[in-house]
């Protein structure tokens, strides 16, 4: 079986752009939830990858919108861990001197970064079809 090594580069900077722009034409209202969403496909990996079945820290995954601020753009969305429903959570992730790391957060966030891609310019297609 041969190997393909596959590189895709993005570049960030002009992706934020476009978002700016789409935001500005449609309003910050309509993309973010298209921002939601995307950061919602991270949370479901990391919860499905925590290395318990139930629980505080599978309860913990969090898809958070941010404030808009004043960048002028639409409010981006994050996943994380609550830290006040899971504290340890870090500890779980990086490990500790007596117990070793059992990454999850970080894996979750490095295999969902296509459907990430794919669901934010899917979702920027359907808005820039109502224009």
């Amino acid at each position: 079986m041969s190997r393909v090594k596959l590189e895709v580069e993005v570049d960030y900077g002009e992706v934020e752009e476009a978002i700016k722009k789409l935001a500005k034409q449609l309003g910050p209202e309509q993309v973010e939830p298209v921002l939601f969403d995307a950061a919602g496909i991270i949370t479901e990996e990391s919860r499905r990858r925590a290395p318990v079945e139930d629980g505080t820290l599978r309860d913990a995954h969090v898809t958070r919108q941010m404030d808009r601020g004043s960048y002028g753009g639409p409010a981006p969305s994050i996943a994380a861990i609550d830290r006040k429903k899971a504290p340890h959570a870090h500890l779980v992730e990086d490990g500790t001197s007596k117990m070793p790391a059992t990454p999850y957060f970080r894996p979750a966030v490095d295999t969902s970064k296509g459907k990430v891609a794919k669901a934010i310019e899917s979702g920027l297609r359907r808005l820039v079809g109502q224009l």
